[in-house]
């Protein structure tokens, strides 16, 4: 599913990143939201702060694998590793998350 994603957002919005498409602040606030409802489970304390940093960077990332790797979104371990690296930048715990 993510390979299809990557391919159709490949062809479709080369230059717009999921930021852009959704609009960047609604982004932010949905994954701030989400962040207050785990807020007990997370080691980051600045939920604002943290929001801002994964919008940020996840777009980034994936607008960056899409132009230069697109091939890697297709692959399970590198899905795994994103999740890993936000894991262990908000929780306490990152092996019981």
């Amino acid at each position: 599913m993510i390979g299809t994603f990557g391919r159709h957002h490949q062809e479709r919005h080369r230059n717009t990143s999921l930021a852009q498409a959704y609009g960047a602040r609604e982004v932010e606030q949905r994954i701030l939201a989400l962040l207050h409802r785990h807020a007990a489970a997370l080691s980051v304390r600045d939920l604002e702060q943290a929001a801002f940093l994964l919008s940020r960077g996840i777009s980034a990332i994936v607008r960056t694998t899409v132009e230069e790797r697109p091939e890697k979104l297709e692959e399970p371990a590198f899905r795994e590793a994103l999740v890993e690296m936000v894991t262990r930048y908000l929780c306490l715990d990152p092996g019981g998350a």
